[in-house]
């Protein structure tokens, strides 16, 4: 099997495509941060208000 020849308008879109993807990678990370510091208020919350 041989790989497949892109020509450079599928390669550009391709670049591109990989672009935004590792654009939203990075917003993944703080939306990750953005759960575990709502997490830990709901924990927060939990210890103080119902022990």
């Amino acid at each position: 099997m041989s790989p497949v020849e892109l020509n450079r308008a599928e390669r550009e879109e391709l670049q591109r495509e990989i672009e935004d993807n590792r654009r939203w990678e990075f917003r993944l990370v703080g939306y990750a941060g953005i759960a575990l510091v709502v997490i830990a208020a709901i924990v927060v919350v939990r210890v103080v208000f119902f022990s």
